[in-house]
């Protein structure tokens, strides 16, 4: 899976990381399954991107997102 790191400002989230990954939905699939904590859902951006935000156990949030 490639992923690429930035860190970017979203809206009214401040992000520390944002990764692109190959398939959005599948890694939300995984990481629900896992109990992993979301701060946005998965959805479809206006920038043509399909993307989720989850919060890490340092409290980090960290954007994932694959091209529509």
């Amino acid at each position: 899976m490639q992923r690429h790191l930035v860190s970017i400002l979203h809206a009214d989230e401040l992000l520390d990381a944002y990764l692109f990954v190959e398939d959005a939905d599948a890694l939300y699939a995984e990481y629900a399954a896992q109990g992993v904590e979301f701060t946005r859902g998965l959805g479809n951006m206006p920038w043509h991107r399909r993307e989720f935000v989850v919060k890490d156990c340092d409290g980090r949030l960290l954007a994932f997102g694959a091209n529509l």
